[in-house]
């Protein structure tokens, strides 16, 4: 009896300690799964951290405002490896806008004679500041707007490319085919934007032994090919032919062909696709001194020299009438006159000018083997000057703002994936 007692108990023992190891195992195995579990969550954090780079404390309004004041060049070159927060600021639309217009405009200089390399002038109130842009072909540069750049490759005179030189992103466009005449050396093309925010890729060609001009249009994100605009309705004298071979320069809607030999202009409508010529103001032919188209921004403007330094000032204020409204008059003497003190140029109406945007008065000037950039303020007459070895009469020079414009949704429909994709069309 007592034994069958002893035995019953030891049971009961024995089944208590196996309950409780097997509560000991479930909870052992239950540790393990949250361990795993927070292992992989730390993980998958120290993941995120190391994709989203570090995390700023200041107020995104505050950062935003910080990254406005720093260069697009730089923003684009550092920000990206930094942060994610940082990076997501930079590259919203609303940031590129504000930010473009907060940059200093500068200049793209292109010097023939040295192969054609490309640097960015970027002048500030006490000096000037030269980079030199590397760009991964050989090409001419056949205009600049918001920041993009239109190429023109030189190895392949049917081939166009979009860059833009602060984020060095680039993008061929498809091949021109079926033309009159290529000159591989001043094809003229030129680039604007609708009111719609697309970006449109206008080229001229022609044969020199005949009135025979082509015009084709290229929408960047859109078209997949280049499309005739019609002309049956323009008259192409020799004068009209001679404007169509000049550099385009995009305007506020426009872009303008203008020949600074015989006057006459051309004028294409972004948005419609409308050709309008125009010819000079009615009094300007009574002077025989030279003239030059120039942008304002805003509109076209002509400038005559006159007397000595003092230069006449047009604007085109009705593209579709050619009408012309007379500005006042621009005199440059005072500024050349310390100019000259202190450079001795050896040239004294050697004057080129460039830009009239802003109330300011850009130009360049000879100055014995070198020249000198001046911006004259027209409005409080203040001026600076910065002399510079990039400039010769065989250079091209285009205004340029550095942005940090983004060419995704401007990419043809069609892709290539070689330069040898463009030669077998």
């Amino acid at each position: 009896m007592g034994d069958n007692r002893m035995s019953n108990a030891n049971k009961m023992m024995l089944k208590k300690n196996n309950t409780e190891m097997a509560d000991l195992l479930k909870l052992g195995h239950h540790m393990t799964r949250v361990e795993n579990k927070a292992k992989k969550r730390r993980r998958l954090v120290r993941k995120q951290r190391e994709d989203e780079g570090h995390t700023f404390c200041l107020p995104e309004e505050i950062l935003f405002n910080i990254l406005l004041l720093i260069p697009a060049q730089h923003l684009h070159e550092v920000v990206r490896f930094v942060s994610k927060q940082l990076f997501d600021i930079v590259i919203d639309p609303v940031f590129v806008r504000l930010h473009r217009q907060m940059s200093t405009p500068g200049f793209l200089i292109q010097n023939r004679n040295e192969k054609y390399k490309l640097s960015y002038i970027e002048p500030d109130s006490t000096r000037l500041k030269v980079t030199e842009i590397q760009i991964p072909l050989r090409a001419k540069i056949m205009g600049s707007f918001n920041g993009l750049v239109l190429l023109h490759d030189l190895t392949n005179p049917h081939i166009y490319h979009v860059m833009n030189p602060a984020t060095k992103v680039n993008f061929t466009l498809p091949p021109l085919t079926g033309l009159c005449d290529i000159n591989s050396r001043d094809s003229p093309a030129g680039f604007g934007l609708t009111s719609s925010g697309c970006y449109k890729v206008v080229h001229v060609s022609a044969k020199a032994s005949s009135k025979c001009v082509r015009i084709r249009v290229f929408t960047l994100g859109v078209d997949t090919a280049w499309r005739f605009i019609d002309l049956r309705d323009i008259s192409i004298g020799a004068k009209v032919k001679n404007a169509w071979m000049c550099v385009p320069r995009f305007i506020a809607g426009f872009i303008y062909w203008s020949n600074c030999a015989h006057f006459d202009g051309i004028a294409l409508d972004v948005d419609t696709e409308i050709i309008y010529q125009f010819s000079p103001p009615e009094d300007l032919v009574r002077y025989g001194t030279p003239i030059w188209f120039l942008s304002t921004g805003t509109c076209l403007a002509l400038l005559r020299q006159c007397q000595g330094d003092i230069w006449r000032l047009w604007k085109l204020t009705c593209v579709k009438t050619g009408e012309w409204t007379e500005m006042a008059g621009i005199n440059i003497q005072p500024v050349l006159s310390r100019v000259d003190k202190m450079f001795y140029p050896s040239k004294i109406n050697s004057v080129w000018p460039v830009w009239l945007i802003n109330g300011d008065f850009w130009f360049y000037r000879r100055v014995d083997e070198e020249f000198v950039v001046v911006r004259y303020n027209l409005v409080n007459e203040s001026f600076s000057f910065f002399p510079i070895t990039h400039v010769c009469p065989d250079t091209l020079i285009h205004p340029h703002v550095h942005t940090l414009l983004s060419t995704k949704n401007c990419k043809p429909a069609i892709k290539y994936s070689s330069i040898d994709d463009y030669n077998n069309y």
